[in-house]
């Protein structure tokens, strides 16, 4: 009942800030990824496998620098957000992330709020190299930097696309009975747009054991699909890897590598210092806070989030 209640108490706000600015209530229509955008912010719209319009920011960019500082006030900055907000369409599940480093974070929280979004705190992980810090591997502590060697000694990169990314994902799932708690579809999606941009916006790090690429059907072990960094941050999007399979003996598989994972993580850590950019572990998972620990480098940082549900109504795709 609490959640009913604060579902058509958001409602209700989302409609008085839209009539408070005399916006229209507009819907989108189109089930296909477009490119949406206010003043202040761009984002995009899809429908998920159900058919409700999702929408949030771009994978490559978190929200950020979203009043201009020119405005000087606080009441004219708030003025121009909940104006901007007014602006969005009525029909869309939103979910923005804010950049851990937010400016006017306040602000943006009570115009979020006047809005009809509930408002979330996050954890994540961030690891700037220093400048001029060549070997990263001597930074990580000692125990979690020798599992790195011997998964460097075991493992070789190799390229992957995002349609193997995504099937190798749902399979590492499948075959352990879980089921996805993201819309996959657009995520797929907004992969593939990432990586077509110029210069790309994601990078799929993937690794299997050494000598078998050229074997038929021996899998990957583990991949981490980063995007960034348009905002100065590179994420740790989604990571998956193989579970062991009692079948794999019969097909004379090799077990998958244990320390695969913390390889990748390395693998990010090194991609993003050459990049200029900072790591971001895109939150993290009870499990991920953990591993994540061990390196010893990276800091925890709080983001702000704001989602907004919507009622269920499913479109007819294609028409």
């Amino acid at each position: 009942m609490t959640k009913v209640l604060g579902f058509f108490a958001g409602a209700l706000r989302f409609y008085l800030n839209k009539l408070a600015y005399k916006a229209p209530m507009a819907n989108v229509k189109d089930d296909a990824l477009l490119h949406q955008a206010t003043s202040a912010f761009e984002y995009y719209t899809s429908s998920d496998e159900q058919g409700i319009f999702r929408g949030g920011e771009y994978p490559w960019q978190y929200l950020q620098n979203l009043v201009p500082q020119a405005l000087g006030s606080a009441p004219q900055k708030l003025d121009y957000l909940r104006r901007e907000l007014a602006r969005l369409p009525s029909n869309v599940a939103f979910s923005f992330a804010c950049s851990p480093n937010l400016q006017d974070a306040d602000i943006i929280k009570a115009a979020f709020r006047k809005a009809g979004f509930a408002h979330l705190e996050k954890r994540t992980h961030l690891f700037k190299a220093s400048k001029g810090q060549e070997d990263i591997l001597m930074s990580i502590k000692s125990d979690m930097r020798n599992k790195i060697r011997a998964a460097m000694r075991d493992l070789e990169l190799v390229p992957m696309s995002a349609d193997e990314f995504f099937t190798f994902y749902e399979d590492n799932l499948n075959s352990v009975g879980k089921k996805y708690y993201f819309n996959f579809g657009i995520d797929k999606d907004l992969a593939k747009k990432a990586l077509s941009q110029t210069p790309a916006q994601a990078h799929i790090i993937a690794v299997r054991q050494k000598g078998t690429s050229q074997i038929v059907h021996i899998p990957f072990d583990a991949a981490i699909l980063c995007t960034g960094c348009a905002d100065g941050f590179l994420k740790l999007s989604r990571i998956t890897y193989r579970a062991h399979k009692h079948s794999d003996k019969d097909l004379n598989i090799t077990p998958p590598h244990k320390h695969a994972i913390k390889f990748l993580v390395y693998e990010a850590m090194r991609m993003a210092a050459d990049m200029g950019a900072t790591l971001d572990t895109d939150g993290y998972t009870p499990g991920g806070e953990v591993l994540y620990s061990r390196f010893g480098v990276l800091e925890t940082k709080t983001r702000d989030e704001y989602k907004r549900k919507t009622i269920y109504i499913p479109i007819k795709r294609g028409i």
